[in-house]
């Protein structure tokens, strides 16, 4: 592709302050070139009624000039949505440098400084494996050794830091996704399990123009969220809150998200009411719940014999928190398949459903992961109020003993899971 054409189209989407044509357009990164294309002639045909608008006049002169540009890119968006990455990356980047720099200065990095400057990256927009590389890369030019990457040995010594890569599900890639469902301009949204900040800190910096309020049950974590969102306080609002008793007026928002915020809810439809009663018409409710019987577990391949005995038990799990909820809305493990079917029961209109690949598959010993393997369906157990004797349980650590006779102790591979994250979206009329 001729990078006159990229350019001409980096330097539009920076006038009208989007990251890429299509945020623009309001497509999704997945379109095709033809949905593509039929969104960029039905764009030129309204800016041009437009020109004599003084607030477009701008936007339409450039779009109207580059359009034959924009076509030409469109035809295949995802080289142009990675030059637009790599160029905001490339803009950025004196600053981490800077950061990095700074840290290393003493002639060492501890995991405290490591994720300050890991969130300073995320803060710029920058991706992990970009920062990582970089880090890596000054480090070593600096002579510096990075601090044990081991995520059991950073959460021992921890961090006051707002450090979002702690949610080893939320990454870069499930972030864009989300992005892809909020068209950039003016507009107000409400997470309604927001933890402590995490869809703010991490949607805010790309989209500069919208009203972010997040609500949480916990004081404790909204009193984080306030420090982590600091930088965008003047866009950012905190509430104490249920997502079924949500503290906001009737249509006074015109997105709501949920991430991961109903399988332990006691009954998702109140939920899925209140939600509708916040949004105003034509607003969106983004919902993002988990399939955890596809949950799977891989070290040097598929571990087949555990996969089968912790599916078994997750099942279990899932019935025994739904306890007496009826059907339509039971919360559970399981819940993201059901997301469409539950929103249009509430009076949305489902209108597109995605999946993220939630994954932390990394090279990782033995000897950790095994403990992983032991302690993660133990503590779904435990949660769910059965008891530690359960068959179930006892088959998955079983499996994981024959493992532990497969596998010598200090043998490196590559571990970790992967659970399919179902992001649905419904429209009120």
């Amino acid at each position: 592709m001729d990078e006159r054409d990229l350019i001409a189209a980096a330097e539009f989407c920076q006038l009208v302050e989007s990251s890429d044509l299509l945020e623009y357009l309001g497509l999704s990164k997945a379109a095709s070139p033809d949905e593509c294309q039929s969104a960029l002639g039905e764009k030129r045909k309204r800016l041009q009624s437009m020109q004599a608008n003084p607030k477009y006049k701008d936007s339409a002169k450039l779009f109207l000039k580059s359009f034959r540009a924009f076509q030409r890119v469109l035809e295949s968006p995802g080289e142009h949505l990675d030059y637009a990455r790599r160029q905001r990356e490339e803009a950025r980047m004196p600053m981490l440098h800077f950061a990095i720099d700074s840290v290393l200065a003493d002639g060492a990095i501890s995991h405290m400084e490591e994720a300050f400057v890991r969130k300073t990256a995320l803060e710029l927009g920058i991706s992990l494996e970009r920062y990582q590389d970089e880090l890596r890369a000054r480090a070593s030019a600096a002579g510096v050794p990075l601090p044990d990457e081991d995520g059991d040995a950073q959460q021992r010594e921890g961090t006051p830091f707002y450090n979002p890569t702690r949610h080893s599900w939320w990454d870069e890639s499930f972030t864009r996704q989300l992005l892809s469902l909020i068209p950039s301009g003016p507009g107000e949204m409400l997470d309604i399990y927001c933890r402590t900040g995490l869809s703010g800190f991490t949607l805010l910096p790309e989209r500069p123009q919208l009203a972010w309020t997040g609500v949480d049950q916990s004081q404790e974590r909204l009193e984080e969220a306030a420090q982590a969102l600091a930088p965008f306080r003047r866009q950012v609002r905190l509430q104490q809150g249920a997502p079924w008793d949500l503290p906001l007026e009737e249509e006074s928002m015109d997105y709501v998200l949920g991430v991961r915020a109903l399988t332990n809810a006691p009954d998702t439809t109140p939920a899925l009411l209140e939600a509708i009663r916040v949004l105003r018409p034509g607003g969106r409710l983004i919902l993002a719940e988990p399939d955890g019987y596809g949950e799977s577990f891989y070290f040097e391949g598929h571990l087949v014999e555990y996969n089968a005995a912790f599916h078994r038990l997750v099942y279990l799990v899932d019935r025994a928190m739904g306890g007496d909820t009826e059907e339509q809305g039971r919360p559970g493990m399981a819940l993201g398949p059901k997301l469409p079917t539950r929103m249009k029961r509430a009076g949305l209109r489902p209108s597109a459903v995605d999946i993220h690949a939630s994954a932390n598959l990394s090279t990782r010993d033995w000897r950790s992961f095994s403990r992983r393997l032991k302690r993660y369906p133990a503590a779904l157990v435990q949660s769910a109020g059965l008891p530690l004797q359960t068959p179930e349980l006892v088959d998955v650590l079983r499996a994981v003993e024959r493992l532990d006779q497969h596998f010598p102790a200090d043998a490196s591979g590559m571990g970790g899971h992967v659970l399919p994250l179902f992001i649905a979206v419904g429209m009120k009329d």
